[in-house]
């Protein structure tokens, strides 16, 4: 694949080309696919023997001294070379920036040279599925260089995250729509647990998810005529049913809050203009002063009113019917786009709620990023415990574990500290989402021994206090990241990450 922006590298003048991280296959694709010729330096690595990169001609920049590194560029910049910097050889591909290895930042500095940053971008035979399988093509992003004379680098980390978006947004996946894309991976995954529910100690495999919510869609289409369609369920098996069942039918699932006052929630309904609710009895009999429509249907009596023969049928449909026939059949379209996917409301922290339409390709790309983020660290279970009417609860506990995120064990109430922690220990968790109050109850009430499977800690919705994060990694041993978002972004912006150089605490 040509490079794209290769205009900025000189046809015939020294540079050096400064790539943030690259795996050994990524410089051997340079190597072959380059307009020039390049000579290697590699920075910080993974690779403990230098001795393979050595005999493939690399310059491994720390196992010399700076004066020698610094003169050994000076003279391949004075022959005209195209030198590619590596500021770090990873074992696998890496798709965030983390901390510059100081130690070659000076060694460029001293050099005095033309610079130029390029981005490696590995895509895979489907996006979201990279933390498990070889690249299968690389696209190479150059941009704009930089005069010796330019002091900082500031410039260098705006550029990976420049190159880095672009390179994200031309990945067609993009384009697809959620509701094919959970048919891909539920069938992708179909005996394997996609959810249990910590609450009614219900397994969701694939092919049952997908089987009970195509049913559940074909019921839908049926009955329910207006495009948005309204949910008042805390994440579980049935909010992730409905949700998916919406999905499938072509409409558009509208999560109501379950904590704010009628008031607000009917503002949220006659904006919205869903006429109908799916709901639990259990919460329609907790929640009497909410302001249900006409038609409110309980999802446990829908459930119950299928046969069992017909929802054995849709389930060895899901297992046998290949993605495109079941998309076919029930007319799930693969392009989603910009077309709106799901409809949140702002909590009306400042005045009334309001309504924030997400597109298919704000989700698909949010879940992309999240993936990559999280690449470097074995993640295969998640707490799946925040509300899905908030934009990080709907993407990271119910949509990233239906499009190939981890196996999720979900609970309905996430100030249930201890059940939380019970449930941690018993499903053996790598990965805990929460928010710092939720995490300050951890703190105070649960024993290191119940949350040592954890892996890292990921908060988000307000803001951490260092002291918070630095009295739970001194009390568990983990780590605790912090992310930054906005309904409107799906919901993340940014976020903390562990660096890959850099063990986690065990």
């Amino acid at each position: 694949m040509d490079w794209i922006g290769r205009e900025w590298i000189p046809s015939s003048q020294g540079a050096l080309l400064l790539i943030y991280a690259a795996t050994l296959e990524d410089i051997e694709y340079l190597e072959k696919n380059a307009p020039r010729k390049l000579v290697i330096a590699v920075g910080e690595t993974e690779i403990k023997d230098c001795k393979q990169l050595l005999e493939r001609g690399y310059l491994c920049l720390g196992k010399i001294n700076k004066e020698e590194a610094v003169q050994w560029l000076r003279d391949k910049i004075e022959s005209r070379e195209l030198i590619a910097i590596i500021l770090r050889l990873t074992e696998e591909p890496q798709g965030t920036v983390s901390v510059f290895p100081q130690f070659v930042l000076d060694i460029i500095e001293a050099t005095q040279s033309m610079r130029i940053p390029v981005w490696i971008d590995s895509f895979w035979n489907h996006f979201l599925t990279h933390s498990d399988s070889k690249p299968i093509a690389r696209r190479i992003l150059v941009g704009a260089p930089k005069s010796p004379n330019d002091t900082g680098w500031d410039w260098l980390r705006k550029s990976f995250y420049d190159l880095s978006a672009q390179a994200l947004s031309m990945h067609s996946e993009l384009e697809e729509s959620i509701g094919w894309q959970a048919v891909y991976y539920l069938k992708e995954r179909k005996n394997l647990p996609i959810f249990i529910d910590g609450y009614s100690q219900k397994t969701l495999t694939g092919k049952v998810l997908l089987g009970i919510a195509l049913k559940v869609a074909s019921w839908i289409s049926k009955n329910v005529h207006e495009q948005r369609v309204g949910v008042l369920l805390p994440i579980g098996a049935g909010a992730v049913i409905v949700n998916l069942g919406i999905v499938f039918s072509g409409k558009i699932p509208v999560n109501f809050n379950l904590t704010v006052g009628s008031a607000m929630n009917l503002v949220s309904i006659e904006r919205s203009k869903v006429k109908t609710v799916f709901t639990a009895k259990m919460i329609k009999e907790k929640l009497q002063d909410f302001p249900w429509p006409k038609r409110t249907i309980e999802i446990e009596s829908l459930l119950q009113s299928f046969s069992k023969l017909s929802l054995f049928f849709h389930i060895f449909l899901a297992d046998h019917l290949s993605t495109k026939a079941l998309t076919t059949l029930w007319g799930i379209p693969k392009l989603g786009g910009n077309r709106e996917a799901i409809l949140l409301f702002t909590s009306g922290s400042f005045g009334e709620p309001k309504g924030v339409p997400l597109s298919h390709k704000n989700i698909l790309a949010n879940i992309s990023q999240i993936k990559t983020i999280l690449s470097t660290i074995p993640i295969k279970k998640l707490l799946g415990a925040l509300p899905i009417f908030h934009s990080f609860g709907s993407t990271t506990c119910l949509w990233w574990p239906i499009l190939g995120g981890p196996q999720t064990v979900t609970y309905v109430n996430p100030l249930e500290i201890e059940k939380l922690a019970n449930l941690i220990e018993q499903h053996q968790i790598d990965l805990l989402i929460t928010t710092p109050t939720f995490l300050r109850q951890y703190l105070k009430k649960v024993p290191p021994e119940k949350l040592r499977s954890l892996k890292i800690v990921i908060v988000g919705s307000e803001k951490l206090q260092r002291q918070l994060a630095a009295d739970f990694e001194s009390k568990f041993g983990i780590p605790v990241c912090e992310g930054y978002g906005t309904t409107e972004a799906a919901p993340v912006i940014s976020s903390n990450v562990v660096d890959p150089f850099q063990p986690l605490v065990q």
